[in-house]
Order: C-alpha cells, then structure tokens, then sequence
C-alpha cells in the first residue's frame, strides 16, 4: 500500500518511522507496538478520551466539509490566485485559530462548542 502512494504522490516514505507512543492531549496514552501488538477490541481508552477524540474528530469533519462546500459555491479555479486566498482566509476566519486544522489544544472552552453562549460569540460575525 505504501508502495502506491510513493508513486501516486511521488513521495519518499522510507524515513518514516512508527511513533513511539500513542499520545492524547499531551499525555501518554499507551506505547505503539503495545497497540499494534494486540488486538484492538482488548485496547481500552479511557471514556474522556474516547469522548475528546469523536469531539476532535466531528469538528475537524464540519471545518473541512464547510471548506469544500466553499469550494464548490465559489470555484477557485475562476479567481485569480489572490482572490483564492482572500477567500480561504475569509473560511478560516469562521474557525479558531484561523485555520481549518487545528493542531493546538484549546486552552480554554471558546467558540462554536463553548458551553456559554456569551464564549461563542465573539467567532460569530454579527
């Protein structure tokens, strides 16, 4: 499988290794070949980080499909490359951090998934 994908992408993935843990929110969760080791209906998370990671992965799902749906309502192939960019940066603006991947943890509970309203809405342009 690898093999493809060097040469669909033209990639080298020969330097790249496994990690050496599985990590969750800067902590430790278990080490790698631990994981890859057994089976993964004998692996348990803990019930948070379970919750965190669906959380993770439904909001990065909604930024990148509200991204697409973007793409598709103006085409940024009829733009010029200066218009395009205005326009993404315009999408990620909706978005914390202004970016569509967020890699960093938040630090405290703001934007669209804060639990009080008044901590949403400075993202919401009013």
């Amino acid at each position: 499988m690898s093999q493809k994908l060097e040469a669909l992408f033209a990639l080298d993935l020969g330097a790249i290794k496994n990690p050496i843990y599985l990590t969750w929110n800067c902590k430790i969760v278990s080490r790698f070949d631990a994981i890859s080791n057994m089976n993964i209906d004998k692996f348990n998370f803990d019930d948070k980080i379970k919750r965190d990671i669906i959380w993770d992965l439904c909001e990065h799902n909604f930024c990148l499909k509200f991204m697409a749906v973007d793409y598709c309502i103006f085409p940024r192939d009829w733009m010029t490359l200066d218009d395009a960019q205005e326009c993404d940066a315009k999408v990620c603006d909706c978005f914390l951090q202004d970016s569509v991947i967020v890699q960093d943890w938040a630090n405290n509970d703001m934007g669209l998934g804060a639990a009080d309203w008044n901590k949403e809405v400075f993202i919401i342009p009013l």
